[in-house]
């Protein structure tokens, strides 16, 4: 019998120094997270701009199997903050703007799992908005109304562009 979160295994958050000893990569001051209430599934996007808070993407909160949302953590406190709030929705590949002020990310908010569009909104979780829409005319960006639409976005380093 599956227990929660046995679908994708069992994860866990790993933060770790990174440095080079006489030509070897070495990992020291490793500390894992385990975040949220039923820990499940978890996928790192990157760090905040003063390096002390995490971004990634989970469905440890109770949610469904596909219900992904995006939390930031303070990595001194291990307290996190869910910033979509949409526990049914897929929602992943978050993206902090080079300025820190705002997060791309892929969600199926609006539509139906895994047919995605690109959505932004604040660092603390606010004035989310919908940038693409290539569901409502799915045949004329794809081939066929079942195609998933962006999966990942990156920001330019000026902050001016987005590339998916």
């Amino acid at each position: 019998m599956l227990r929660t979160g046995e679908i994708f295994g069992f994860w866990q958050l790993t933060l770790a120094d990174f440095s080079i000893q006489n030509g070897t990569p070495k990992l020291s001051n490793i500390k894992s997270f385990k975040p949220g209430s039923s820990p499940k599934f978890y996928e790192t996007h990157g760090f905040t701009k003063d390096d002390r808070k995490l971004i990634f993407s989970s469905n440890s909160d109770s949610q469904t199997v596909t219900g992904f949302d995006i939390y930031l953590m303070d990595i001194a406190t291990g307290k996190t903050i869910n910033l979509t709030n949409t526990p049914k929705d897929w929602d992943e590949h978050a993206q902090i703007s080079p300025d820190g002020s705002k997060v791309i990310w892929s969600s199926s908010t609006g539509g139906r799992l895994m047919q995605n569009d690109l959505w932004i909104m604040d660092i603390d979780g606010r004035n989310k908005r919908q940038v693409t829409d290539f569901h409502t005319h799915a045949k004329s960006y794809y081939l066929g109304s079942n195609a998933f639409g962006p999966a990942d976005a990156s920001w330019s380093p000026d902050g001016k562009s987005l590339i998916t």
